[in-house]
């Protein structure tokens, strides 16, 4: 099973675009050391001078040509050494976002576990307090408390129903909130 906050990370769009960008320096580096390689061409020519055919006079050349950087060198080397400060720029911007999208990830499965666990206290209330307020309902009948205490229960018992009302809302919001960190999109199954 792998760790959601790892898959998060990867699927993070911030992280994704570091990597990327990463990746492209990366390759810029390689372009920038092509520059101190040698090129080597190979050119062939064949020529007829007549118009008769088959011709008499036939000129042909191959050649053979190396070079090697000499006089481009310093700009090479200039332009490497900006491609390899890009990679370390890039490297250090991937590891900011890669800190940064934990954070967020941790910040977000805390508010996700704190909501939850409200949730479940204010249900364990609520269900005290359904049994309360029947205890009182029926002390009531009875004629062994007054309206007052009853209606008091009552109040209580419908304030802890709409907080609960209000605290599903919240952890449904704030689990949709995890899950987006985790790099889930709308798009995506959750």
């Amino acid at each position: 099973l792998r760790d959601p906050r790892a898959a998060g990370l990867e699927k993070h769009p911030d992280v994704a675009f570091r990597q990327e960008s990463l990746r492209l320096a990366e390759d810029q580096v390689m372009v920038a050391q092509s520059g101190f390689w040698p090129s080597v061409n190979l050119s062939a020519l064949y020529l007829w001078q007549d118009g008769n055919w088959p011709p008499q006079i036939k000129t042909w050349t191959l050649g053979l040509g190396v070079s090697l950087p000499v006089f481009s060198a310093p700009r090479t080397h200039f332009l490497l050494g900006a491609a390899k400060k890009r990679v370390l720029q890039e490297e250090q911007r991937l590891f900011l976002a890669k800190n940064i999208t934990e954070d967020t990830l941790e910040d977000a499965y805390a508010r996700y576990r704190s909501s939850h666990d409200r949730l479940a206290v204010t249900t364990s209330l609520l269900n005290a307090e359904i049994e309360r307020e029947e205890t009182m309902r029926a002390s009531f009948k009875g004629g062994r408390s007054n309206y007052f205490e009853w209606n008091s229960a009552v109040a209580r018992r419908n304030q802890l129903e709409l907080t609960q009302l209000d605290e599903k809302f919240e952890a449904f919001i704030v689990r949709a909130v995890w899950i987006r960190s985790l790099g889930v999109g709308l798009e995506d199954e959750l």
